[in-house]
C-alpha cells in the first residue's frame, strides 16, 4: 500500500457562473424604482486560478452573445393593469421582471445563486 501514489487535484478555487439579469421593480416610493435581479443558470467551469478562470468567461461570453434572454412582462398579464385591464403603473407588483433580460458571467469564489444588486435603505436600517 505504501507504494500506491495518491492523485493529486488542484484546489478549484473560481467559479465560472452564468446569470440571467432582468430589471426588477423595487416599489413605488421615490417616485418607483428598479433594481436587477439575477436569476442563476448554471457554473460552466472551475478553476484553479482567477486568470484562467477570466480568461475561460470571455469565452463563454463570445459564445453566448447571440443568445436572446426572455422579455419579462412582470408577475404576468395582471400585473401593471388595474380593474379594467388597462396599463397602469400604480398597479406594478414589486419584484417582479421588466423587459428583456441579458446574460451575465461572473468569475466568482463560490457556485453561484439568485441574488439582486440593491436594497434599499429603508430595509437595509430595518436589517
Amino acid at each position: 500500500m505504501d507504494n500506491i501514489k495518491q492523485l493529486e487535484l488542484p484546489f478549484l478555487r473560481y467559479f465560472i457562473n452564468v446569470y440571467e439579469s432582468a430589471r426588477a421593480y423595487g416599489g413605488p416610493e421615490e417616485g418607483g424604482w428598479f433594481y436587477n435581479d439575477y436569476t442563476f443558470i448554471g457554473c460552466v467551469g472551475a478553476f484553479p486560478d482567477e486568470e484562467t478562470a477570466h480568461i475561460k468567461a470571455r469565452e463563454v461570453e463570445k459564445a453566448m452573445k447571440d443568445e436572446k434572454a426572455v422579455y419579462h412582462m412582470g408577475h404576468g398579464p395582471h400585473d401593471g393593469a388595474n380593474e379594467a385591464g388597462e396599463g397602469d403603473d400604480a398597479y406594478l407588483i414589486k419584484g417582479g421582471r421588466w423587459g428583456r433580460g441579458s446574460f451575465r458571467t461572473f468569475v466568482e469564489e463560490k457556485q453561484g445563486k439568485d441574488f439582486d444588486d440593491y436594497v434599499p435603505w429603508w430595509e437595509a436600517e430595518m436589517m
